[in-house]
């Protein structure tokens, strides 16, 4: 593992522990401060790529949940919604054209 992967890997698990348990500032919701976690987490983790892109993006469907954020079915429809689905398969299909270097 590269140094900027391990350092982004750091990073991005302390931050989120920090701001999962620092206080929310008055008049915020504590669950938009767990979400605020899991997003610089993310952010770090894609940046860095600390971890594989991919499962990267499925960091909420494991925390939201656990965190109490959202509930699994309301995640799992997000990542359903056919936009969503679209947008995969255009992945899909760029994915085939650069493995077949048709770019």
């Amino acid at each position: 593992m590269e140094n900027r992967k391990k350092l982004g890997f750091v990073i991005g698990l302390s931050l989120f522990a920090v701001f999962l348990f620092v206080s929310p500032p008055d008049g915020m919701n504590p669950l938009a401060m767990k979400a605020i976690a899991v997003s610089l987490l993310m952010a770090i983790f894609w940046v860095t790529e600390a971890i594989s892109i991919f499962a990267t993006s499925f960091i909420p469907i494991a925390l939201f949940p656990l965190l109490g954020i959202l509930d699994a079915k309301q995640i799992a429809a997000s990542y359903g919604h056919h936009i969503v689905i679209l947008i995969i398969g255009a992945f899909f299909v760029a994915k085939a054209i650069e493995t077949n270097n048709l770019h």
